[in-house]
């Protein structure tokens, strides 16, 4: 299969176009929560930043590219195997160029908030990166016309390629979101589990005291072993524990055995 980007259209990409958003993202306003969370401690490339540069948003923007390719391609009537046409392979080398700028673009707004998606961030607070958008825009049309589309070896995408490398917006703003919106849902999923995990150990590290070795929790106070150990028993079993022994204490107080007495 023949390249998709040549060498230098990919210097275009790296040095042209990406360069002024990503450093617009510097200028972000901090959020109203900033001062309340933790400070960062760790390293400044960590699992979660490779997880999601190599898993969610490099994945989104590299299906549409090559979506566009083959789509300018196929319709050339290429076949796998065959050398295309050199204005059929410039033309869709051109789609695949303009769907990255397009993916570029759209990841610059996703990656303005770590947990909150891009839709859900006023887009005038940073003024800095609209002015770096609206000027990748205009390096993408330079880039795309003659001459020095050209020089870069492609040239003006036709329709078909148009129309396949601008839903790369979309798609790349949608992948993040619901990157974030599932991460966001199994670490409250982590801290309930956690939160419950803690409260049933303090509950069962306290024990019962005065009770025998080998004892079940409220056998003792089943078995009729005095007030103090009941009381004990009442104090120091988990909350499902409590309920079953209330309840035979009760029943002890309505029959009226021996050795429990009203006002327990």
């Amino acid at each position: 299969m023949p390249l998709a980007l040549t060498v230098l259209q990919i210097l275009a990409l790296d040095i042209g176009t990406d360069l002024l958003p990503a450093l617009a993202l510097g200028a972000e306003p901090p959020r109203g929560t900033t001062m309340r969370r933790r400070p960062s401690t760790g390293a400044l490339i960590d699992r979660a930043v490779l997880r999601r540069a190599f898993g969610v948003l490099g994945p989104a923007e590299a299906v549409v590219a090559m979506s566009a390719f083959l789509v300018v391609l196929g319709l050339a009537r290429w076949t796998f195997g065959a050398t295309p046409a050199v204005s059929v392979l410039a033309g869709a080398s051109g789609a695949t160029f303009a769907a990255v700028v397009l993916g570029q673009l759209a990841n610059a707004f996703a990656c303005r908030g770590e947990s909150r998606w891009a839709g859900a961030l006023p887009v005038g607070d940073n003024r800095l990166l609209l002015g770096a958008v609206a000027v990748e825009l205009v390096l993408l049309g330079v880039f795309l016309a003659p001459p020095l589309a050209g020089v870069l070896g492609g040239s003006p995408p036709p329709p078909a390629g148009w129309v396949m490398a601008v839903p790369a917006v979309p798609i790349v703003v949608l992948a993040d979101a619901a990157d974030k919106a599932l991460r966001h849902r199994t670490s409250a999923m982590t801290k309930r589990h956690s939160t419950i995990t803690a409260r049933d150990t303090r509950h069962g590290s306290r024990g019962i005291r005065g009770t025998s070795p080998g004892v079940v929790p409220g056998q003792e106070l089943k078995a009729g072993h005095g007030r103090e150990c009941e009381a004990e028993a009442l104090d120091c079993v988990p909350f499902m524990t409590r309920i079953g022994t209330l309840r035979s204490v009760q029943r002890r107080l309505d029959t009226g055995v021996p050795g429990i007495r009203p006002g327990l």
